[in-house]
Order: structure tokens, then sequence, then C-alpha cells
């Protein structure tokens, strides 16, 4: 799935692209064929049983998301009571910030007693997934995420930040963007930096191995990193960075751009955030490199090994606290690892793997600290997959239809139906939307019903129209969606059997994570499979459509 710029600046959730990733069912349902596993590392007998205790805690921490499930989605006052968690677990009830039922993930609601665990202790978030403490330090480190995230998540009740509403038009800013600015970078003593690597974006991990593209531009072909002179200088044009495919892009929405600067060989770096503003009428800024620091990861996915898999692709960057749509340090690896290089500062440090739920740590880093390795173990995603061969989930909490309705999947017994999970934010989504066009022209009269089910992030069919006003425009040739549309309503919702939160009602019963996601309900209501709308391979779309339509049965292999 390719993401331009723009869209994955503005998603309001991440998707995020593995090369030969195979798809992997969660352990408590269907796992689908996945990478081949390696051979499991040899281990000590102490290991095995910190790693025993791992797993402990995680089946805690499941058994207590099924409870709050249960009790629609209330926490409990008192810690979970289990064979493994009596008496030898610290519970802390999360809080809720700002609006009813927001609450922050990187809360810790359970931990081991660190009495009985002086090597460390094992701690439980409520996003579902645990990690290992090894100090007390560690422990009161990971506690701390919410001091760093507090003031961020009050004024945008999120931890990424400014979202934008709205596109820019290059051309309504061409002066600025017309504009450069001269950049002088010096070291922690002040003295200029000479062959420094200046650029949007950092890579590290053997998945860009390429010295050339340690630091680089967000531009195609790949643009190399500007380099400062002899004196430390450098000029940057506005164009680079704000609008580097010349069609405009989320920096130039957001009107902040992000630099990074690097010195390889005495291992400096500085982060910083340049606002459109600063460029043109012959501006100057200087930026002081600080000693980076390396953030590593030991990874495990406890879930994953229950159902004989491991991590494969894992891909993660680090932002500043509420400049999550500003990232500029990215690692790639293909063997489950993670390599950040950041300077001093407070960092969310995110983590995906194709098969899991993305894990976000914030992390403090200080002026001395020149190493920091995090102890993180990813939960399996749920798949669109373990739904296929059951019942179709209801719809349910919809708020507002368009084009008809409202129905329900039982009024449409005897259809074939397609449900396509998307959102207006989202660049992909949109784009395959002529395809369904197509697939709703050639059989609306032939039994195929199509709902396109809009997360629960617009409040108002005249609001999801009014963002679409460009794209019916510049994708949809100027047509409106012809088929039912259906918002989804109920705000943030838990996907069962996890601690991972989906916009909408609907979204989270067919455990929709990433955008678009579709599946195929047979004409007795039962899930025959998800389903992806490629544009480039329409024949074998319509193929499986004609299958299931001209069938007796509906319910094609």
């Amino acid at each position: 799935m390719h993401i331009d710029s723009r869209d994955w600046l503005r998603a309001g959730v991440v998707c995020v692209a593995f090369v030969g990733a195979a798809v992997l069912g969660s352990p408590r349902a269907h796992a689908d064929a996945g990478p081949a596993t390696a051979p499991a590392p040899q281990t000590s007998p102490s290991e095995q049983a910190r790693l025993a205790r791992g797993r402990e805690i995680r089946s805690v921490l499941l058994t207590l998301l099924d409870q709050v499930d249960a009790d629609g989605g209330t926490w409990p006052d008192k810690p979970p009571q289990t064979d493994e968690g009596r008496g030898s677990l610290v519970y802390s009830k999360p809080e809720q910030f700002g609006e009813p039922g927001l609450l922050y993930q990187q809360q810790v609601v359970v931990h081991e007693l660190a009495e009985k665990h002086p090597d460390g202790v094992w701690v439980g978030y409520a996003d579902g997934h645990v990690e290992f403490a090894p100090t007390p330090s560690d422990l009161a480190a990971c506690k701390d995420q919410l001091r760093m995230i507090r003031d961020v998540a009050s004024k945008y009740h999120n931890t990424w930040g400014p979202n934008p509403e709205t596109s820019v038009d290059p051309k309504t800013v061409a002066p600025k963007l017309a504009g450069e600015l001269t950049l002088r970078i010096l070291d922690p003593e002040g003295r200029p930096v000479p062959r420094a690597l200046v650029g949007a974006k950092t890579h590290r991990g053997d998945g860009y191995s390429p010295p050339d593209e340690r630091v680089m531009f967000w531009t195609e072909p790949k643009a190399l990193p500007a380099v400062t002179d002899s004196d430390g200088e450098v000029v940057l044009p506005a164009s680079l960075l704000f609008n580097p495919t010349g069609s405009g892009s989320g920096y130039l929405d957001l009107g902040t751009a992000p630099l990074v600067v690097l010195d390889e060989r005495r291992d400096l770096i500085a982060l910083e955030e340049l606002p459109l503003s600063d460029f043109g009428g012959g501006k100057a800024r200087t930026v002081r490199l600080r000693p980076a620091c390396h953030i590593t990861a030991d990874l495990t996915s406890f879930g994953l090994a229950e159902v004989g898999k491991g991590l494969d692709h894992t891909e993660a960057y680090a932002a500043k606290p509420g400049m999550g749509l500003v990232r500029a340090l990215f690692s790639f690896s293909s063997h489950g690892q993670v390599d950040l290089l950041v300077p001093p500062g407070d960092y969310g440090v995110y983590v995906a793997e194709h098969h899991c739920y993305p894990v976000t740590r914030f992390v403090h880093v200080g002026p001395s600290d020149h190493h920091l390795t995090l102890h993180l173990d990813l939960p399996p995603r749920r798949q669109p997959a373990e739904l296929a061969g059951h019942p179709a989930p209801e719809l349910r909490g919809i708020k507002v239809w368009k084009n008809g309705g409202p129905v329900t999947l039982a009024e449409l017994h005897g259809k074939v139906v397609l449900l396509d999970f998307w959102g207006c934010w989202c660049g992909v989504c949109n784009v395959s939307m002529p395809e369904l066009m197509k697939l709703y022209d050639r059989y609306k009269d032939k039994g195929l019903v199509i709902v396109a089910i809009h997360d629960d992030s617009v409040e108002s069919i005249a609001e999801m129209d009014r963002k679409l006003q460009s794209v019916r425009k510049d994708l949809w040739g100027g047509r409106d969606l012809p088929f039912l549309i259906a918002l989804d309503g109920g705000g943030d919702k838990r996907i069962p059997g996890t601690g991972q939160f989906t916009r909408g009602a609907t979204n989270a019963a067919y455990h929709v994570w990433l955008y678009p996601t579709t599946y195929l309900i047979g004409r007795d209501g039962t899930v025959l499979r998800s389903l992806r709308i490629d544009p480039d391979k329409p024949a074998e779309i319509e193929k499986t459509i004609d299958e299931l339509v001209n069938a007796r049965s509906g319910e094609g292999k």
C-alpha cells in the first residue's frame, strides 16, 4: 500500500507498509499462515523463568481487559483476583482525560512487586501490552509517561498533537515557498560544524543500509542531504521541506516541518521544527548539536509465540510529545530490532510490527544518557480473517445514514453484502472508491449491497461531504458515492479481546484498526472473507463478486 506524505501526516490511524509480511491471527482465535519460524534461541533457566513471568502477567492483563469489556469499559477499583495475580501484583486504576471515556494507553495498570523480584518486574499497560523494567528507575520511568503527555493530551485530546483539518494549496503560499533559510550549525561548545548532514528525516537499521540514506528529504527521486560548508552553514529552500513533490504536503498543511542535523563522526544530532514563517527575507537560524542517545529495544511477542510465530519486520520512529505528525527519526529492521538516534529530551517511541499492534513508549533522555534499552512485548493484532466463517456482527452504534437506510444485516439476509470501512481522511480509501462505484453500478441489481462505514471521526454527513469536496473533484470525476453510507458512532471503542481502541462501535466489532478494511458477507449472513479493493487488479475483484452473486447460496469458497 502506498501512502504519500500528505496522507500519512493527516491520517488519524497509522498505516505502516512492511515488505514480505504475512498475516497472523491472534492467539485467541484463528491463525493464518505466516513467515517461517526461526529456531528459538537458547536461554538460561533464569531467563526462561523471567519470560514465564511475563507470559503470566500478560494473561492477567488480558483477563482484566475482558472484565473491563464486560463492564462496559469501566475499570475496577480493586486489583484483579486471579491465581497469578492474587497478592503478588500492584494495580492502579487508569485515569480518564477530559472527555468521558477518553483514556490514554501509556498508563501502567498492573505490575509485579519489586520486593519479590529484585531482578526486575513485568509491567502491564492499559493498551494490553507488557514491558520488563529491570530496575526501580526503569519502573519509575514507565509510570512517568503521564507527566510527559498530560499537557498534550489535555490540549489536543490525543498524544499526537495537532492534525490539520484542511489542505493548503501551494499556489496560495507561493512567495513563502520561494523563500530560503540560512542555518548555522554549532557543536555543544559553540564551534561551527562542517560536513554535517541536514535533512527532513533520518533512517537507521538494516532496512535503510545505504550510507547516503541516513539523512534525507521527502522527495522522489530521493534527495541527498544538504551538507554544511566549512563555516557550518547551509541554505535550505522552503520548497524542499514543505512542497517536495510540487503538490503540497502534510507539513505545508501544518505550517511546520521537521529538521534533523547529524554529525556521524562525533555522534552529535539535533531535532527541531521549522515554521514556514522562518523562510524568506534573508532570515537565519542557529542550530546547536547535542550528544546523541542510542535507543534500542529488546522485543518479544508472547502472543505470537503461543502460535509458534516470531517477530518479523519492525518499524519504529521517535517524535517529541505532541509532534507526532512532524516525526523525522526512523528505524526499520528485518530482524525485529529497533535502532534510533535522538538528542536529549522527551520522546514518544512508536514501535510496530506487521502482525502486532504498535506500542508507543514515552521516554526521557537526559544530557548524559548515551544508550537506552526498552524491553517491550508487542501484542498480536486481531485480524479480519478471524471473523471468516462466523456470523457477521450486526451493525451497531450507527448515528446517521446517507443514500438510504437505516438498515440492518438481518434485513439484508439473502443479499451479498460488501462492508467497506473507511474515512474521508484516508487517502488510500479515497483512491479505492471509484472501484467500489464500478462494482455498485455493475451488481446493484444482481444481489450485491455495498455499505461504506465511515469511522466516528466526523459528526455529520455535512461535515464528511465538506471534507470530500476536493476528493470528489480530483479522484471521483465529480461523482458522489452512490451506495449506502453509514457514519459509525459511539466514540473510541475497545476492539474485543485487546486493549486497543478504534473509532466507532461497528469498527470495533469488526476488528478494524487499519483503513481501508473490507469484508464480504454471504447471503446467509456469514462472513466469507476480508477483501482488498485494489484499483490495479479490478478483474480479480469482479471475478470474486461474480462468483458470489451468481451462486445460488452466495457462499463462494
